[in-house]
């Protein structure tokens, strides 16, 4: 009886290390298969990244859970700029997975890439957004980058003045970056078109000044001045039936209505030109802490 009891004792014995070799050697396996993963993105090979994980059984590896499959997916397709499919496979990663939080923020920031906005905010919502850890922090920081995005300059001070950015070295100075940003903002909506036409109208080429394009200005001033004194000479001498008189005062009216209509034009192009860079100043400064962070 003894020796029966022996013998199913180590029968178990041997089952539950079986078991555990299983076991242990099939988490090693997902584990190099997430590590063999990261390699193509350290080296740089996407595509071919995309492929194995997509099947990493074919390659000899285990295949890889649905979240972490989604995850490194949506992370190749965003180191190939790919966005819409980053996207869509960053948005599969469930709330339980440890690259939830990573995902979402990547799915935000990509979101307002786009300039979809709303969905960038609506990504946001299951960060916590307490004011005591990092990625509360993380989460108000970008949302005052939206709040850049969309001219919202009351948005972002609301932000700015609830959280306080310097408590974490990773945000504090794209935080201040932003800042500086916003007062571009500001100063780039005080350029009035109307400003520019009376500025044009009264001295020619000042309107392109106030906007900025001061050699386009000066050129204006030049230009118009020598066809306006010619005028004005060619009225002094011949009169006003003169054709000398037509062609020179034809040629002034003609720069002068081009000078206002141009600098009125000019302000909409330079807020137009402006406001691009500034917004991809904005998208940069607001990607850095996530790289910092996550990469």
């Amino acid at each position: 009886m003894r020796r029966v009891r022996l013998k199913i004792i180590g029968r178990l014995i041997v089952s539950i290390s079986l078991v555990f070799c299983y076991t242990f050697k099939t988490e090693a396996q997902v584990n190099s298969t997430f590590e063999a993963a990261l390699h193509f993105i350290q080296i740089g090979e996407i595509e071919e990244g995309i492929l194995f994980v997509s099947a990493p059984e074919k390659f000899g590896y285990r295949p890889l859970g649905t979240d972490t499959a989604a995850y490194l997916k949506g992370k190749f397709y965003y180191q190939r700029k790919r966005i819409s499919e980053s996207i869509h496979n960053l948005v599969q990663v469930g709330h339980k997975s440890p690259f939830h939080k990573e995902s979402t923020f990547f799915l935000a920031y990509q979101h307002a890439y786009l300039g979809d906005y709303v969905n960038a905010k609506e990504s946001l919502r299951s960060i916590d957004d307490s004011d005591d850890n990092i990625e509360g922090h993380l989460k108000a920081y970008l949302q005052s980058g939206f709040s850049l995005l969309e001219r919202d300059i009351v948005s972002y001070e609301e932000i700015i003045y609830d959280y306080d950015f310097s408590k974490f070295r990773v945000i504090a100075p794209s935080s201040e970056k932003l800042k500086a940003l916003k007062g571009l903002i500001i100063e780039q909506k005080e350029k009035s078109a109307l400003g520019a036409g009376l500025l044009s109208a009264i001295v020619p080429g000042l309107g392109h000044m106030y906007v900025g394009n001061i050699g386009r200005g000066a050129m204006t001033l030049v230009s118009t001045g020598i066809f306006g004194l010619q005028a004005w000479e060619s009225h002094k001498r011949d009169g006003l039936k003169s054709v000398r008189f037509a062609i020179f005062g034809s040629l002034f009216s003609g720069f002068y209505i081009a000078n206002i209509y141009g600098s009125v034009i000019g302000v909409r192009l330079k807020k137009q030109q402006i406001n691009d860079q500034i917004n991809e100043s904005i998208l940069v400064t607001m990607h850095v802490p996530l790289r910092y962070l996550f990469d």
